[in-house]
């Protein structure tokens, strides 16, 4: 049992670095945060799904894009990036009623974890990961 207990602690050791490698970007490993590019989220706004896509244009620290659900589309804007996290402002349209949401995710490789929130609306959490399309 000690034997088999050995064997699965040295292979972690081998096999864990070359996965975790797999989900991080080349800007990540040269020591910052790379966003750029397409993400899909699937969101659960007080219990309800809502698939969000982002499109985000980065620079150094900062970024700027757009957001699109079925409730309705904007601009991400005021972008800032801090070691894995990020925080930005959601400009958007929901039928028919401009607001500013705020958005807060932790961002590890291709996959973000986050928060929006703002007034008249329910928390929504989301998970998500970066899209081929674009």
């Amino acid at each position: 049992m000690f034997q088999k207990l050995i064997l699965i602690a040295v292979l972690a050791l081998l096999i864990g670095p070359a996965i975790v490698a797999d989900t991080i970007s080349a800007r990540e490993r040269d020591g910052g945060l790379d966003i750029s590019g397409s993400w899909e989220l699937d969101a659960d706004a007080d219990g309800q799904p809502v698939a969000i896509k982002l499109k985000l244009d980065q620079e150094d620290d900062a970024f700027s894009g757009t957001v699109v659900s079925h409730f309705g589309g904007g601009t991400v804007e005021n972008g800032k990036i801090t070691d894995f996290d990020i925080s930005a402002t959601l400009k958007v349209e929901i039928q028919g009623q401009p607001m500013d949401l705020k958005l807060t995710a932790k961002v590890e490789g291709d996959i973000m974890d986050g928060l929006i929130v703002g007034d008249m609306i329910p928390r929504v959490t989301f998970k998500g990961k970066r899209s081929n399309a674009d």
